[in-house]
């Protein structure tokens, strides 16, 4: 409410009691310069370079620190506040070096801009300048610290929104340094982020360093590919290739931010493994072919199999991030066929009450409202790198007072102060959560806006319906909003379209129910359509998944990547065009359908898979084929069955059947998420992807077992045997080993939450 009026450079505005001069001015477009002060993190006002004049005030005051008052009259472009701007310049540029050819920032830099307005073309100042001796600080971020004018934007960016103070102020006056923990490395999973509120060249990106000028780059706005957030994202090109990813901004879904893995995933679409051309296999030995001949090949191979099997012999399996154009022409070129088993839910255990589900599973709420819940349970969720902008909104709940409440069969590091943390012994989810709900502690009972998230370790758990029953009840006793967290960025897109065995787009039950996911791996088929699926990586059992590969009579992949596995399975491969290659939309876990175009044209023959899709139906001669001829077409067609999110009422059965003994515990990496993500080198190189190699114990575990870490173990699970390092972490609880899933190493290994055996080597 406005209810305060003030005047800035003779303009009379209305403002609001509590709010900064510098935010009033930015509200009129009236430009104050600075660079200590960010709209998203608190005031620090340490680099003086936003003083403004204000009436009946002693001395120039802080814009970014200084409360308008009712009748206040600010000048920022008086002599009074002139000199004061350009005074605070010449200070900052007494050390500054003059490497502005040479920096990284040269051309997007605040002090560059802003000297050129407020700087003279001369310095006073002829003693030598002081430098400042570089850090590494890991495979993503560069340091010139050098430049660094001490605005803290960094040092209050781990403290408020990466929760992680992993750089610091020390010294004083001309000494002062910005530096990490005894030479540490950063490691947030948000930690892109200081380079683009970094307002000089000291915190540059890596990987991109001198690569391109800024001038010399277009940009196109897109989606970030990764999770269910829907991240909007900024791509810069230059000659058809990907430069470098920044964020864009929208305040409902990302604010400012993104996470790396949204920020230096894009360096993987330049690895030698894509595939940009139609590929066959003749007589056991690959050809690159034309497209008119790899698609005969293709229609052959699968009529082949359907004539001789029938179409129950044919399973068909979509990632969870393709665009809803690309969803929906997979299932209506599959369905036209008569096959009916097909799936994106690639990690799912349980479907024992798919039918239960709403039109799209998703959170329940928005990500604005989560910030303002009072209260949060997690079950299953290893938020901070399933989904870690979600992370953020729940950092600034917990900053703003929520209580925290989690069941997780692991004690992750999520930086909260939770008020009650359960680590079920053997990991069992169930018995945790009945725990909660039987012992609802008195900060959840109290709370007003509580919220309840079920993550990706309960949504693929083996009794994630019993586990969404529970959290229903305890929903239902304290009066909380009850959402679902799926994995990657458009499964809900993949569910409103009938990429689901058991309904058709836009939540019609299908009258030939197929086969789940898991179904069709367990009961072997003889032909399987791949999108963008690496199944010895992407499976809830990546060792049965290949087995299944390995058996069939014919695969065909359409994929933007080939795995070494591929290349023995598959017997056609067709290069389907990555996300910054195509036009789309996505729809996140709030029910945001978002829109975005491509960046750049495919890479050698690649084409949308909905194209590829198209094609295939036209060579099929399926009828009505002919009237999508534009992704427009497509995208007409699926809109009608895009639903606003609905609620649901989960009632299935709460006994508990968790198996006995020592369990797996596994998840899909940070860094391990998919295709894309696991050939991202800079992200590979960082310690959130080595550091979930091996087989994680606790010490009382490692103590049954006389082994210590660093010694090998001997781990056997779907009759296969593999040796790992052992890893010490007393974040486990007894009777259970982390193995991740997504690694190379591990995808001889079967399902999460299933009884492992391990011996010492």
């Amino acid at each position: 409410m406005n209810d305060t009026t003030i005047t800035i450079d003779g303009k009379e505005v209305a403002a609001e009691q509590g709010e900064m001069v510098i935010e009033v001015a930015d509200r009129e477009n009236i430009r104050i310069p600075r660079f200590c002060y960010h709209k998203n993190l608190s005031i620090a006002a340490n680099c003086r370079m936003c003083l403004v004049e204000v009436e009946k005030a002693p001395k120039p005051l802080p814009a970014c620190a200084t409360p308008i008052t009712d009748g206040m009259v600010v000048k920022t472009r008086s002599p009074i506040a002139l000199q004061a701007q350009k005074a605070v310049m010449e200070f900052l540029l007494i050390n500054h070096p003059l490497d502005c050819p040479v920096c990284d920032q040269g051309g997007e830099c605040e002090l560059q801009d802003i000297s050129m307005g407020y700087g003279e073309d001369v310095s006073r100042y002829n003693q030598g300048k002081r430098s400042v001796a570089d850090q590494d600080v890991g495979p993503l971020i560069e340091t010139f610290m050098t430049r660094c004018i001490h605005c803290t934007r960094c040092v209050r960016f781990g403290d408020e929104i990466s929760g992680m103070r992993e750089l610091g102020l020390v010294n004083r006056g001309e000494k002062s340094q910005i530096t990490t923990y005894v030479e540490k490395n950063i490691e947030s999973e948000l930690s892109g982020n200081i380079i683009d509120i970094c307002p000089v060249g000291a915190l540059t990106n890596k990987p991109f360093r001198f690569k391109a000028r800024t001038w010399e780059m277009k940009q196109h706005a897109t989606i970030a590919p990764h999770d269910c957030v829907g991240s909007n994202l900024m791509m810069h090109e230059r000659r058809n290739e990907v430069m470098r990813v920044v964020p864009a901004e929208n305040e409902a879904i990302n604010e400012t931010w993104i996470a790396d893995r949204d920020r230096y995933s894009h360096f993987a679409l330049y690895t030698p493994d894509r595939v940009t051309q139609p590929m066959i296999k003749v007589n056991d030995t690959w050809q690159t072919v034309d497209w008119a001949t790899a698609l005969e090949h293709t229609v052959a191979g699968l009529q082949t199999v359907i004539h001789k099997h029938g179409e129950k012999a044919v399973g068909a399996l979509a990632s969870q991030s393709e665009t809803v154009e690309n969803y929906y022409m997979f299932q209506y070129f599959l369905r036209s066929l008569g096959i009916n088993n097909i799936d994106h839910r690639l990690q799912q255990q349980d479907f024992s009450d798919q039918s239960a589900f709403p039109a799209y599973p998703h959170m329940g709420t928005t990500f604005e409202k989560i910030e303002e819940s009072d209260a949060v349970v997690l079950i299953g969720s290893h938020t901070r790198k399933e989904q870690p902008m979600l992370w953020h909104r729940l950092h600034k709940a917990s900053q703003n007072g929520a209580k925290m409440f989690a069941v997780n069969p692991v004690d992750f590091n999520l930086i909260f102060a939770f008020e009650k943390n359960i680590v079920p012994e053997s990991g069992d989810l169930v018995a945790g959560l009945t725990q909660l709900l039987e012992h609802i502690p008195e900060g959840l009972q109290s709370a007003t806006k509580p919220v309840i998230l079920l993550g990706a370790l309960a949504m693929n758990h083996p009794q994630a319906a019993t586990l969404r029953s529970l959290a229903q009840k305890l929903a239902d006793k304290i009066g909380a909003t009850l959402g679902l967290v799926t994995s990657g960025s458009n499964s809900a897109g993949a569910w409103l379209t009938g990429v689901v065995p058991h309904r058709l787009p836009g939540k019609q039950a299908a009258s030939n129910e197929g086969q789940d996911a898991q179904a069709m791996l367990q009961d072997q088929k003889q032909a399987y359509v791949l999108l963008n699926v690496e199944p010895e990586f992407d499976c809830a059992n990546t060792g049965q998944a290949l087995q299944a590969m390995n058996n069939a009579e014919f695969v065909l992949a359409v994929n933007t990547f080939t795995t070494d596995d591929m290349l023995q399975y598959a017997n056609v491969i067709l290069p389907a065009a990555p996300f910054n290659e195509i036009s789309g939309h996505m729809i996140n876990a709030q029910g945001d359908c978002q829109q975005f175009n491509a960046a750049i044209p495919p890479k050698g023959e690649s084409r949308p898979a909905w194209k590829i899709f198209r094609i295939l139906a036209q060579l099929c001669q399926i009828d009505e084929i002919a009237k999508f001829m534009t992704i427009a077409d497509v995208f007409e067609a699926a809109q009608q069955h895009i639903a606003e999110p609905e609620a649901a009422k989960w009632t299935a059965d709460s006994k508990n059947t968790a198996p006995r003994g020592t369990i797996r515990i596994a998840e899909m990496p940070i860094y391990a998420i998919d295709p894309i993500v696991r050939r991202a080198k800079p992200l590979q190189e960082t310690h959130d992807a080595t550091k979930v190699q091996g087989a994680h114990i606790n010490k009382a575990t490692a103590s049954g077992l006389q082994v210590n870490t660093g010694d090998a173990v001997i781990v056997s699970q779907n009759d296969n045997e593999i040796t790992l390092s052992v890893v010490i972490n007393d974040c486990l609880a007894d009777n259970t080993v982390y193995i991740a899933q997504g690694l190379a190493e591990h995808k001889t290994l079967g399902a999460a939450y299933a009884p492992i055996e391990i011996k010492r080597a």
